[in-house]
């Protein structure tokens, strides 16, 4: 996908958010090695989920599986995420963050307010940026 159509103050921004996170998170990414392995682990100890690849979790699945973790503890972010991960991300959206809308009946029942939202705000955008979420995860400003 091109990313010419990201406006130039939106790569400053970006830029200027990531590398403030970075010297927020220094130390913080010895563990990142085996964070797809535990996700996965942990989302599939029921029984496996429909994942995009065999191993590792895609930007979409990540950017999904996080907007629904919630203000919750594990069990149920497990429950919540294990409920929509089907019909929602798999069915109705076919893996893309970008082609979720606010008008797809799936939403219904998600138990925090802010997660429709953050979700659509972000499918409209890669739609309108003629981005996707791996292109957005490649980004290097």
């Amino acid at each position: 996908m091109a990313v010419q159509n990201i406006p130039e103050e939106l790569r400053v921004r970006y830029q200027c958010a990531a590398e403030a996170l970075a010297k927020r998170a220094a130390g913080l990414y010895s563990s990142d090695a085996t964070v797809d392995q535990d996700t996965r682990k942990w989302l599939d100890d029921a029984a496996p989920l429909v994942w995009q690849n065999a191993q590792g979790i895609t930007p979409d699945e990540y950017f999904f599986i996080t907007t629904l973790y919630g203000p919750m503890n594990s069990k149920p972010q497990l429950t919540v995420i294990r409920k929509f991960f089907g019909p929602l991300f798999l069915q109705a959206a076919g893996h893309d963050i970008g082609k979720l809308v606010p008008e797809m009946p799936e939403f219904a029942g998600l138990p925090w307010p802010y997660m429709k939202p953050r979700l659509c705000k972000m499918g409209r955008f890669l739609r309108s940026s003629g981005i996707s979420m791996q292109g957005l995860s490649l980004i290097h400003i």
